[in-house]
Protein backbone atom coordinates (compact mmCIF):
# COMPACT_ATOMS: atom_id res chain seq x y z
CA UNK A 1 0.00 0.00 0.00
CA UNK A 2 1.15 3.37 -0.95
CA UNK A 3 2.19 6.40 1.42
CA UNK A 4 -0.55 8.31 0.40
CA UNK A 5 -3.04 5.87 0.18
CA UNK A 6 -2.77 5.32 3.87
CA UNK A 7 -2.78 9.18 4.27
CA UNK A 8 -6.12 8.98 2.92
CA UNK A 9 -7.32 6.25 4.65
CA UNK A 10 -6.55 8.14 7.76
CA UNK A 11 -8.04 11.05 6.66
CA UNK A 12 -11.17 9.22 5.68
CA UNK A 13 -11.19 7.76 9.07
CA UNK A 14 -10.73 11.19 11.20
CA UNK A 15 -13.34 13.05 9.09
CA UNK A 16 -15.77 10.54 9.58
CA UNK A 17 -15.63 10.17 12.86
CA UNK A 18 -15.27 13.85 13.08
CA UNK A 19 -18.54 13.55 11.63
CA UNK A 20 -20.33 11.27 13.85
CA UNK A 21 -18.87 13.20 16.64
CA UNK A 22 -20.99 16.35 14.77
CA UNK A 23 -24.00 14.48 14.44
CA UNK A 24 -24.75 14.39 17.80
CA UNK A 25 -27.11 17.32 19.19
CA UNK A 26 -25.28 19.51 21.65
CA UNK A 27 -27.22 20.39 24.75
CA UNK A 28 -28.83 24.12 24.92
CA UNK A 29 -28.94 26.58 28.05
CA UNK A 30 -31.48 26.18 29.82
CA UNK A 31 -32.02 22.69 29.31
CA UNK A 32 -31.22 19.99 32.20
CA UNK A 33 -29.90 16.71 31.09
CA UNK A 34 -30.07 13.22 32.96
CA UNK A 35 -27.56 11.52 34.63
CA UNK A 36 -27.47 8.35 36.74
CA UNK A 37 -27.29 10.95 39.54
CA UNK A 38 -30.31 12.92 38.67
CA UNK A 39 -30.45 15.85 36.59
CA UNK A 40 -28.06 18.71 36.58
CA UNK A 41 -27.89 22.29 34.33
CA UNK A 42 -26.56 22.26 31.10
CA UNK A 43 -25.32 25.82 32.28
CA UNK A 44 -21.67 24.66 33.38
CA UNK A 45 -21.06 23.56 29.80
CA UNK A 46 -22.34 26.39 28.46
CA UNK A 47 -19.67 28.94 30.68
CA UNK A 48 -16.72 26.57 29.79
CA UNK A 49 -17.48 26.87 26.19
CA UNK A 50 -17.63 30.16 26.25
CA UNK A 51 -14.53 30.76 28.63
CA UNK A 52 -12.24 28.69 25.71
CA UNK A 53 -13.80 30.41 23.48
CA UNK A 54 -12.97 33.86 25.07
CA UNK A 55 -9.16 32.53 25.83
CA UNK A 56 -9.18 31.43 22.02
CA UNK A 57 -9.82 34.65 21.21
CA UNK A 58 -7.03 36.69 23.57
CA UNK A 59 -4.62 34.27 22.54
CA UNK A 60 -5.51 35.44 18.83
CA UNK A 61 -5.37 39.17 20.13
CA UNK A 62 -1.76 39.16 22.05
CA UNK A 63 -0.34 37.31 18.67
CA UNK A 64 -1.35 39.98 16.43
CA UNK A 65 -0.30 42.83 18.48
CA UNK A 66 3.33 40.52 18.97
CA UNK A 67 3.52 39.81 15.25
CA UNK A 68 2.66 43.95 14.67
CA UNK A 69 5.62 44.62 17.32
CA UNK A 70 2.82 46.51 19.31
CA UNK A 71 4.57 48.01 22.43
CA UNK A 72 1.19 47.06 24.56
CA UNK A 73 1.98 43.14 24.43
CA UNK A 74 3.00 42.63 27.85
CA UNK A 75 0.23 45.09 29.13
CA UNK A 76 -2.69 43.23 27.63
CA UNK A 77 -1.44 39.88 28.08
CA UNK A 78 -0.83 40.67 31.53
CA UNK A 79 -4.47 42.30 32.12
CA UNK A 80 -6.36 39.11 29.44
CA UNK A 81 -4.14 36.34 31.61
CA UNK A 82 -5.61 38.12 35.14
CA UNK A 83 -8.75 38.43 33.38
CA UNK A 84 -9.48 35.24 31.80
CA UNK A 85 -8.23 33.55 35.33
CA UNK A 86 -10.74 35.06 37.09
CA UNK A 87 -13.36 33.81 34.89
CA UNK A 88 -11.92 30.37 35.18
CA UNK A 89 -12.09 30.55 38.75
CA UNK A 90 -15.72 31.68 39.21
CA UNK A 91 -16.61 29.35 37.56
CA UNK A 92 -14.93 26.69 39.48
CA UNK A 93 -16.52 28.28 42.38
CA UNK A 94 -20.27 28.10 41.07
CA UNK A 95 -19.83 25.15 39.40
CA UNK A 96 -17.70 23.12 41.22
CA UNK A 97 -20.56 20.21 41.81
CA UNK A 98 -20.79 19.48 37.92
CA UNK A 99 -21.29 16.41 36.69
CA UNK A 100 -20.65 14.66 33.76
CA UNK A 101 -22.71 12.85 31.64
Amino acid sequence: MSEVSQVDDTLRILLRDLAKESARPTIRSGRRMSTRHGTVSAMPSLSTRIIVALSVVYGGAVAVLAILGSDAVGTVAAIGGVVIGVLWVLRGLFFKNETRA
